[in-house]
């Protein structure tokens, strides 16, 4: 199988002009200096970057996170040019509406059916940006591949305030990731040996 190329970007808070009517983005609208050429800008900014990565290459999976909704991640894509690259999003209920997606290609990964695409909730006491957990498949081998889009709570605050909230970030994911480990030792618990009968694992 040819290597992945992978990258992972904090686009650092990529809001469309639009105030929302359920997410507190009332800094990014136009009122407050945040216009269209403001914000064609940093696409297009962001879109330069990502065309370099991996030596012009590109990359085949690249994880965002502090996006508004799936439709800054169509402007990026419709700036990059390349038909094979998709996109994976579920909106969050994060309360300043900042998102985690996937951006894909399909040269090298099938489509994933909105089944598997999946947000996971981390309960603090107010709705928080999720862990998204994308279930793709090779094109070149029907190999499945788990993919988790995290955003840990910022430390603005500091170590002390910012560390419970970070650890139960990363206690979540671990739970995610050894879920997805028992299933697929599960699933392979048993396999043929050399004489054709079944060797436990």
């Amino acid at each position: 199988m040819s290597s992945i190329n992978v990258a992972f970007w904090n686009v650092q808070n990529l809001f469309d002009t639009t105030a929302s009517p359920i997410a507190t983005d009332l800094e990014f609208t136009p009122k407050q200096g945040w216009t269209e050429e403001v914000y064609n800008i940093k696409i297009d900014n962001i879109t330069s970057i990502i065309r370099q990565m991996h030596g012009g290459a590109g990359p085949d999976l690249l994880g965002l996170c502090e996006v508004e909704n799936k439709g800054v991640v169509d402007d990026l894509l419709a700036r990059i040019g390349r038909d094979d690259y998709r996109v994976a999003h579920v909106e969050s209920p994060d309360i300043r509406g900042i998102d985690c997606s996937l951006i894909y290609s399909t040269k090298m990964f099938n489509d994933p059916p909105a089944e598997d695409m999946i947000g996971y909730r981390v309960n603090f006491r107010f709705p928080t940006r999720d862990i998204f957990q994308v279930r793709l498949t090779l094109k070149s081998t029907g190999a499945e591949l788990n993919v988790l889009v995290n955003h840990w709570p910022s430390r603005r605050n500091g170590q002390y305030q910012s560390e419970p909230l970070r650890i139960a970030v990363a206690e979540r994911c671990g739970q995610l990731v050894n879920e997805l480990l028992k299933l697929n030792r599960q699933a392979y618990s048993e396999v043929p040996d050399a004489t054709g009968e079944l060797e436990k694992l």
